[in-house]
């Protein structure tokens, strides 16, 4: 099935958690973390199978990225790459997107706006509850939809919604109003939503029609869509106006403001935001060892743990348990693995060139 929309993959992420294999100049998203595919190529794979022409696929990154784009998406046009100047969280990211997409499509067409450093474990799944979600928007326009998908296990580095009063039945599931977000939960409570059953990870895609988001932009945040509005246009200080924005994400910006945020949830679509590498650990564990090991490594009386080495380099570790040693060519990463994360703050105590 073809879905006629337009996808902004949002690519400008550094991915600091899986340091020392994702850095400034080489991001995560372009690395090969879970198989031969990069997670951005992933991403445009997935663009692909919503889109009637790959024209409709659109990138917003760092404009230090575009070697990646040019090298791992082809068939994507120079001219469909939205160069943000300075990265300034998802906020800023996506009333850029809006405004360049302004001058080139129509307004009542459909964004399908997507991180580019997700696993998706079935693309069919995940190509026709998208489907289903552009029919929903194509009919009901004022609606900001969030495809979901249901909280499998517990997990409190994720942000957990509950469905609220449902909006729209049809035959590839239900839209629901928002009636809570709870933003990585403790323990405690991050066991009880899922135990429930009715919680959905929010996994930071949103599916708009342009003229709806602009309108939403104009109505919160003014000012934000002026300097957006003129940097899409290349017009004299846009780029310093943009410098000096502080950085938020669009929930705090745009969805905790606006009553008509629709969660959908893609109850069949595996995911994982791989941002962690206890994360990696799980999607590339065997059955056969409790240990994930890449590259040339050698273990002993070692268990539960990640070993990411090098082909070219040998990697040895012996007696320990449940770590994450991950080994590049200018860094080394020992931790373990329930603190692996932790090394997002120790890099602001590195010299810039090891970050």
């Amino acid at each position: 099935m073809t879905v006629y929309m337009n996808v902004v993959i949002r690519a400008g992420g550094v991915g600091t958690r899986l340091w020392p294999l994702s850095r400034k100049a080489h991001p995560k998203q372009f690395h090969s973390l879970v198989d031969d595919t990069t997670l951005f190529r992933g991403a445009v794979e997935r663009a692909l199978s919503l889109v009637d022409d790959s024209s409709r696929i659109f990138v917003s990154c760092d404009e230090t990225l575009d070697s990646f784009i040019s090298q791992q998406a082809p068939e994507i046009s120079e001219f469909n790459i939205i160069r943000e100047p300075h990265a300034r969280n998802t906020g800023p990211a996506m009333c850029l997107e809006a405004a360049v997409l302004e001058t080139r499509l129509s307004l009542d067409e459909i964004i399908f706006s997507v991180p580019s450093d997700d696993f998706i474990g079935n693309s069919d799944a995940f190509t026709l509850a998208m489907a289903h979600a552009s029919s929903f928007l194509s009919h009901d326009p004022k609606w900001l939809v969030t495809p979901c998908v249901p909280a499998s296990r517990i997990d409190t580095g994720f942000s957990y919604v509950e469905p609220g009063e449902s909006v729209h039945q049809g035959p590839g599931g239900g839209f629901h109003t928002i009636k809570s977000w709870t933003e990585k939960p403790d323990e405690s409570a991050c066991t009880t939503m899922v135990n429930g059953g009715q919680h959905c990870w929010h996994v930071g895609m949103y599916m708009y029609q342009l003229g709806n988001m602009i309108s939403l932009w104009e109505e919160f945040h003014p000012e934000l869509l002026d300097i957006c509005r003129r940097l899409a246009r290349d017009i004299a200080g846009a780029r310093d106006a943009y410098a000096g924005l502080r950085g938020q994400s669009v929930e705090a910006m745009i969805t905790s403001r606006t009553p008509n945020v629709a969660m959908f949830a893609a109850r069949d679509v595996e995911w994982s935001d791989v941002g962690k590498w206890h994360v990696v650990k799980r999607l590339l564990k065997g059955e056969t060892s409790s240990n994930v090991m890449r590259g040339s490594v050698f273990v002993q009386d070692t268990r539960d743990s990640l070993i990411y080495g090098q082909s070219e380099k040998a990697t040895a570790v012996i007696g320990l348990d449940n770590v994450v040693v991950v080994d590049t060519k200018d860094g080394l990463l020992v931790a373990q693995a329930d603190r692996s994360h932790e090394i997002k703050d120790m890099l602001q105590n590195m010299k810039p060139n090891f970050q």
